[in-house]
């Protein structure tokens, strides 16, 4: 049987420690209502506090093998709109990843999110990305060979 992963490894940059300490709470807090709904980790990523950056700022480090990309820009867009985040652009890159060779076993994608205020600012999947070009490129074959 094969087993799927999606996998990614991010930091967050926060204004304070206290402002991760309140974030991871806040994640705690979904969690504990996922799990009276019976799933253990809703979020589907882990979340740790991580000291310091190289520029000195407290950070969240959020990562999975198996989680959803969507519910970590989620839990940052919550962040970001809540003034936990430090301002400026975070980019969350994951890859879809398979432990057998399968056609629908690999991909990946990214999502920029700009911390000011929680907007996406751009998201790709490199799997509509591929579709998208190839369709274009086939109907440019098709409208020069006419």
């Amino acid at each position: 049987m094969a087993e799927y992963f999606t996998r990614f490894s991010a930091r967050l940059p926060m204004t304070s420690e206290s402002a991760a300490h309140e974030a991871l709470l806040a994640l705690e807090g979904r969690r504990k209502a996922g799990e009276a709904h019976g799933n253990p980790n809703p979020e589907g990523f882990e979340a740790a506090y991580d000291h310091l950056d190289a520029a000195g700022r407290p950070v969240v480090w959020l990562h999975s093998r198996a989680g959803s990309p969507d519910n970590v820009v989620a839990f940052v867009q919550d962040c970001a709109e809540r003034g936990l985040t430090e301002p400026g652009l975070w980019t969350l890159i994951w890859s879809f990843d398979c432990s057998k060779p399968r056609l629908d076993g690999y991909g990946g994608g990214a999502c920029i999110v700009d911390l000011a205020t929680g907007a996406i600012v751009e998201r790709i999947d490199l799997n509509h990305w591929a579709s998208v070009q190839t369709g274009r490129m086939r109907a440019t074959e098709r409208d020069g060979s006419s």
